[in-house]
């Protein structure tokens, strides 16, 4: 398993690998409908959309141990003010208080 944080300009990608059985398609895309509890790929997508970040989930079970990729965009919030230090503005710092 790989778990790779990066910053590209005002967004961070998060991005996981595993080389696992993967998932088929369609559960990739939507999630698991029999599964009610819990956090699942469709609200993980819905809440990234919410800030202006996206989910996207790559993976191919027809290829034993092909694994998966989850990408993971988001937006961060953080400025670097004149003197070259990291600020967080907007969504950042509202975010940092709420949780």
């Amino acid at each position: 398993m790989s778990i790779v944080i990066d910053a590209i300009g005002a967004r961070f990608r998060l991005t996981v690998t595993d080389n696992g059985r993967g998932m088929r398609a369609d559960y990739a895309k939507q999630g698991a409908k029999t599964i009610s509890v819990g956090v699942g790929i469709p609200a993980m997508r819905a809440r990234l959309e919410q800030i202006g970040g996206s989910l996207d989930i790559h993976s191919d079970p027809a290829t034993q141990l092909s694994g998966t990729i989850l990408r993971a965009v988001f937006p961060h919030g953080l400025t670097t003010n004149k003197h070259g230090r990291r600020k967080a503005t907007g969504f950042g710092r509202a975010q940092a208080g709420t949780h």
